[in-house]
């Protein structure tokens, strides 16, 4: 009886290392700010900052009007976590017949100028105006049910076109764009 009980002790302490390591993991792991040196931050309030991501994805893709632009690090491990909420998203700019994209920031290193981590998404409406540009979501999952990103792809599909909504303060499983 008492071996039986040691194996019941013995599994319940490597649950509770194991439980604790993935834990640390998530909130120390990848876990950090979008901006973290504020540089987006600062430029977004600039008047010219929408001008200057348009004239950015004007010059190097054929298409930005009704298009939606997905960035990721190749070296990023965050991206696993967004790719449910990419399929969703797609689905969504799909029915609009919105272009999207795939970007690397390591195909394109001056988008750290103007996006300081990945993975992240910029969608622009059918007049090729910057509606969103920011984080999929927050949290340790970046997940839809804690989305940033949706509802702004809805108001863009509508037409409700009110100025570029810049999210730069958020926190989750994100890696920078160096």
């Amino acid at each position: 009886m008492s071996k039986a009980l040691d194996k019941v002790w013995l599994l319940f302490f490597m649950w509770l290392i194991a439980g604790s390591t993935g834990l640390y993991y998530l909130k120390y792991g990848k876990l950090q700010l979008f901006d973290p040196d504020a540089t987006l931050a600062i430029n977004s309030s600039q008047i010219k900052f929408d001008r200057k991501v348009e004239d950015y994805f004007k010059k190097n893709f054929a298409v930005t009007n009704n298009a939606v632009f997905h960035i990721q690090s190749s070296k990023c491990g965050c991206n696993t976590v967004t790719s449910r909420h990419i399929i969703e998203l797609n689905e969504l700019f799909l029915k609009n017949e919105s272009v999207i994209q795939y970007l690397s920031v390591e195909d394109f290193p001056d988008i750290n100028k103007l996006i300081p981590s990945s993975p992240s998404i910029v969608i622009f409406n059918s007049r090729g105006e910057l509606t969103y540009l920011g984080p999929y979501s927050a949290g340790a999952f970046c997940s839809t049910s804690n989305s940033f990103v949706t509802r702004f792809a809805k108001k863009s599909i509508e037409g409700a076109f009110m100025g570029a909504y810049v999210i730069h303060d958020a926190y989750g499983c994100y890696c920078l764009n160096h």
